[in-house]
C-alpha cells in the first residue's frame, strides 16, 4: 500500500539540541576541544561600564567560526542559525535564544573589535586545540577536498 505522510502540524515537540548532532560529527569534535572563554577577558577594554549588555563575544566568534568553516557571509550564517539546530548547539544556544543580525557581526568585525588581534588569537587558540585533540594534523593540507601532503618542506626554492 502506497504510504502517504500528513504535514506535522504539531504546536509542541520535544527534542533535545544535544540529540541534534550525532556523534563524531565534526561540530561535536570541535565543541569538546574548543575554549574561546578568553574571549571576553580579550574585548572587556572594547565596552563600557553603562548602557545596555552586548551580545555574548564568544556566542560571536563560535558564529565567525562556523561562518568561515563552512564558507558562509554574516547575512548566510545568521539565516542559518535560525533554522540548524546544530549550529545553535554549537553555539550553546536554543531555539529560544535570539541571533544577533548581521549588522552586529560586519561592525564588531569592522569597527568594535578592528584592530585588537581577536581573530588572529582565535585562529591560533583554534588550531593548537585541534592539533592537540588530533582532529588536525600540521602535516597535511586539504584543498578541495583533496589531501596533500607537506612536500614544500623538502623542496628547495631558487633565488
Amino acid at each position: 500500500m502506497l504510504g502517504a505522510r500528513k504535514p506535522c502540524d504539531e504546536l509542541f515537540q520535544l527534542v533535545t539540541m544535544e540529540g541534534l548532532v550525532p556523534e563524531g560529527h565534526l561540530l561535536r569534535r570541535l565543541k569538546a576541544v574548543l575554549d574561546f572563554s578568553f574571549v571576553r577577558l580579550f574585548v572587556a577594554d572594547r565596552y563600557s561600564s553603562v548602557g545596555r549588555p552586548s551580545v555574548d563575544p564568544e556566542v560571536v566568534v563560535r558564529m565567525w567560526l562556523l561562518q568561515h568553516l563552512y564558507g558562509l557571509s554574516e547575512r548566510q550564517i545568521c539565516d542559518e542559525l535560525r533554522m540548524h539546530g546544530g549550529f545553535r548547539w554549537f553555539r550553546g544556544l536554543s531555539f529560544n535564544d535570539d541571533i544577533p543580525d548581521q549588522s552586529t557581526l560586519v561592525k564588531l568585525r569592522n569597527e568594535k573589535w578592528a584592530g585588537c588581534g581577536l581573530w588572529e588569537k582565535v585562529l591560533q587558540e583554534t588550531v593548537r586545540a585541534c592539533e592537540a585533540a588530533g582532529i588536525c594534523r600540521p602535516d597535511r593540507l586539504a584543498l578541495d577536498n583533496v589531501f596533500v601532503e607537506r612536500l614544500w618542506r623538502s623542496v628547495k626554492y631558487e633565488e
